[in-house]
């Protein structure tokens, strides 16, 4: 139990900064799960509902779902552009 006027944060380590390749793999992670709910969202809204009818019902819903997931899709894309790509020799 840290005493009393002393934080518990005076006794964890200082982070290290981080180096271009822990910057990059985090932007790749943040923009797969980007890219994954904008998936998750054409198939569990669009695609599986449309399947299983014989008619496509466009919906309020339906339209927040797809506008949604564009943003998400518009989102990794934005995130994947400030990955840095080494020049070609």
């Amino acid at each position: 139990m840290p005493l009393p006027g002393k934080g518990l944060l005076r006794h964890l380590p200082i982070k290290p900064p981080l180096s271009p390749k822990h910057r990059e793999e985090r932007l790749k992670l943040i923009a797969t799960f980007f890219q994954n709910t904008a998936l998750a969202l054409f198939l569990g809204v669009l695609l599986v509902p449309a399947l299983n009818s014989s008619t496509i019902t466009l919906t309020w819903g339906t339209l927040a779902a797809f506008a949604v997931g564009g943003i998400a899709e518009v989102v990794a894309f934005t995130l994947l552009r400030y990955i840095p790509v080494p020049p070609s020799p």
